[in-house]
């Protein structure tokens, strides 16, 4: 077993747990269906939410050709999977109290400011562990600018707090993400 096979299982992990925690949440929304008062952006960033740990799993095959391994190399590849789990548990109710109705708007608007923060926390941290694996900055001008503009549009999220801003906000994002994932799966190695 190399190196990166090893470590791999960590981070492998943390992503699975945020993609169960992710689920259960959507199922938990099903089955309580009933008490709930549907708000449709943080359904929206919890589909977003699924693409990103979907693509970041496939996306750390890569590291497979990493030579050497440090700890802060470790630990810089463990702070998105670890960032995500934390999203997981802020875009939807975790938890439904047997008699008490659950607003998604009241739910969203109280965490917005932390799950748009750690939100940016996820392209910004791209930079930082790149340095970190390689000396350098992420490779192309096509990469660096998704990275930066999903940081600060993470950032329109923490600081202003405009139900339309949001609406179109998250909409835009899905859009761009789904484009950048598009991109990148057609450049990225085949696990």
């Amino acid at each position: 077993m190399n190196a990166y096979s090893y470590l791999s299982i960590l981070f492998s992990i943390v992503l699975g747990l945020a993609l169960t925690n992710l689920l259960g949440a959507v199922a938990r929304l099903m089955h309580n269906r009933a008490r709930v008062k549907i708000y449709w952006p943080p359904l929206v960033w919890t589909l977003v939410i699924f693409t990103i740990i979907v693509q970041h799993w496939w996306a750390q095959y890569s590291l497979n050709r990493v030579g050497v391994w440090t700890f802060a190399g470790f630990l810089s590849v463990l702070v998105p999977p670890t960032l995500l789990y934390l999203l997981s548990e802020l875009v939807l109710p975790q938890r439904y109290d047997d008699d008490d109705r659950v607003d998604l708007y009241t739910w969203y608007y109280s965490n917005r400011q932390w799950f748009f923060g750690l939100f940016a926390g996820v392209p910004s941290w791209a930079f930082v562990e790149d340095y970190i694996l390689t000396g350098s900055l992420p490779k192309t001008l096509l990469e660096d600018g998704f990275l930066i503009t999903f940081t600060l549009s993470a950032l329109i999220g923490v600081f202003f707090r405009s139900p339309r801003i949001h609406e179109v906000f998250c909409v835009l994002t899905l859009v761009l993400f789904g484009s950048y994932t598009a991109l990148l799966f057609a450049m990225l190695p085949n696990p």
